[in-house]
């Protein structure tokens, strides 16, 4: 994930995650060097896929929280930030 997308690009950085939770030190440092070396592969540039992570991850959030028995009002200022175009949606589904 982009962390600090809301600021200037010196202040932006990266988190990484697997299905264990988010890495530990030695890993991001693990590949910090790997990328300051050019230790990696690089992917073909302008590839797309859709592989329905939204709607994925929103499943998911249902399932896990549930939804509302009764129809709610909500104010939400996602303040244009990555949530901003998935927890609409969420909530709308909820």
């Amino acid at each position: 994930m982009v962390t600090a997308s809301h600021n200037p690009p010196s202040y932006n950085g990266f988190k990484f995650f697997s299905r264990k939770g988010a890495y530990s030190p030695e890993q991001e440092k693990e590949i910090e060097r790997l990328f300051y070396r050019k230790k990696f592969r690089q992917g073909k540039t302008g590839q797309v896929k859709n592989e329905g992570y939204v709607e994925k991850h929103i499943n998911l959030i249902i399932d896990k929280v549930g939804v509302c028995e009764r129809k709610i009002k909500v104010v939400l200022d996602c303040a244009g930030g990555a949530g901003s175009s998935v927890t609409p949606r969420l909530l709308e589904e909820m």
